[in-house]
């Protein structure tokens, strides 16, 4: 968890830190991560960064553009838990309650599916 007011980077090169992966998983960001900072932690731990340059960069880099499009099914897994309330909203000031909330709205998400 993050406050609102920080960028998702930093925090993302934390997770990745304090997490082990197999050699050569492929780790899917969206441009809010194309920084190379990020790149290059991902790479420090042994993995693949699929995520595509900004527009802007003068030297753009190769991705795994077929991979990069499952990214929207994370996508709309967050919006579906954007429907409740009370995860959208964030009414719960401790993280651990409001992480109790969003696998709660995990769980009920999964049981629609069945």
């Amino acid at each position: 968890m993050s406050p609102g007011n920080a960028h998702d980077a930093p925090e993302g090169r934390k997770l990745l830190e304090s997490t082990t992966f197999q050699k050569q998983t492929r780790i899917v960001m969206d441009k809010g991560y194309a920084d190379f900072k990020t790149r290059n932690a991902v790479r420090e731990c042994g993995c693949i960064p699929v995520v595509p340059p900004k527009c802007n960069m003068k030297k753009p880099w190769r991705y795994d553009k077929k991979l990069y499009r499952k990214r929207n099914e994370i996508e709309r897994l967050f919006h579906h838990l954007k429907n409740f309330r009370r995860v959208a909203t964030r009414y719960d000031k401790l993280d651990v309650v409001f992480s109790s909330f969003v696998a709660l709205g995990l769980i009920m998400l999964l049981l629609r599916l069945c």
